[in-house]
Formats: C-alpha cells, structure tokens, sequence
C-alpha cells in the first residue's frame, strides 16, 4: 500500500506539478496561470475522494478473490473486508467508534446468535472480542452485511451474513492463517 501511495499520488503529484508550471507559466502570462489554476482546482477533488488506503487482498482478511491492497478505492458505505469501517450511528444514539472495542469487535445486525459461535472461538483462541448488537435500520443496512468483524485499528477483517467458521476468521485475521490458502 505504501508503493501505491508513493507511485499514486506523491509522484504522480510532483510530475502533474512540473507539467502544469512548464505549461503555465505565472512568470510568462499571469493570466493563463491563474485562470488554468482554477480550473485545476476543481479537478483535484476526484483525486482527493479516490484516496481511500486499503488491505483487501491481504492475508489476514478474508475477502474477495484477487483483491489487491492500494491507495485508491472507492468511499462505500458497505463494510468490505480490508477497508475502514464506515461510521455509522446505533441505536443507542453512539456512533459505532465510539462502541468498538480495543481488540476485535463483532458488530451483529441482527443474526440469530450467530455471535456466540465468535465469542466461544475468540476465548478459545484468547483474542480480546467486543460485542456490539444491534439492528440493521437506521441506516445500518448500509454494510450490507449482519456480521462485521472490525480490528483494532477500525478495518473491517471479515463481513457477511454467516460466518462457517468463527474461529478460522479470527485466526487469519491474528495472521494465524495457512499459507496453502
């Protein structure tokens, strides 16, 4: 990710910068200049909203197939494993970082107990597990998933609808994943 970030937007930065001063010049004709700067500006929010760091693709998330990590993506509601957990206010009126645990968090939009199976996985394994219920109005239907898996440092490890095996998901989300995978 951080070769992506370099390649992505520091260089292509610094060359678009070299390009656009020999193209308009302020010293040559102020005008062009300021003009072609305005217009610039307005351009540069699509590169700004393309920035969204992510992990899909790693190891230790269990996501799609051929998922790649980058810089760039794509801001979604829907909570997507390897990407930061979109905020989102719950029933209690919290937003849901201010309810996420320090270690893992299991967010269930209403399943039925299947968090008890993360739960009993996660004291097996002694991985630190937060449990948040709640329901999928309000806008939480937006993850488009009834379980999330969030890691402490707010990404998603895993989402979807039913896990078949709790404990495999925590293990690969602690790196205790098989290689052959």
């Amino acid at each position: 990710m951080f070769a992506s970030t370099a390649r992505d937007f520091i260089e292509k930065s610094i060359l678009s910068d070299r390009d656009f001063l020999r193209k308009h010049d302020p010293g040559r004709d102020r005008a062009d200049f300021e003009a072609a700067w305005r217009e610039r500006q307005t351009g540069a929010r699509a590169e700004v909203n393309a920035f969204e760091p992510h992990y899909a693709g790693s190891p230790i998330v269990s996501g799609p197939a051929g998922a790649t990590s980058s810089a760039i993506g794509s801001h979604i509601y829907a909570a997507r494993a390897g990407h930061h957990l979109t905020p989102q206010p719950l029933s209690s009126g919290m937003n849901v970082f201010e309810e996420l645990g320090d270690g893992f968090t299991l967010i269930d939009l209403g399943t039925d107990d299947a968090a008890s199976a993360f739960e009993a996985a996660a004291s097996d394994l002694r991985i630190p597990l937060k449990l948040i219920r709640d329901s999928a109005s309000d806008g939480r239907r937006k993850y488009l998933s009834r379980l999330i898996l969030v890691r402490p440092d707010q990404f998603v490890a895993w989402a979807g609808d039913e896990a078949k095996s709790a404990a495999e998901l925590l293990r690969r989300a602690v790196g205790q994943y098989h290689i052959s995978e």
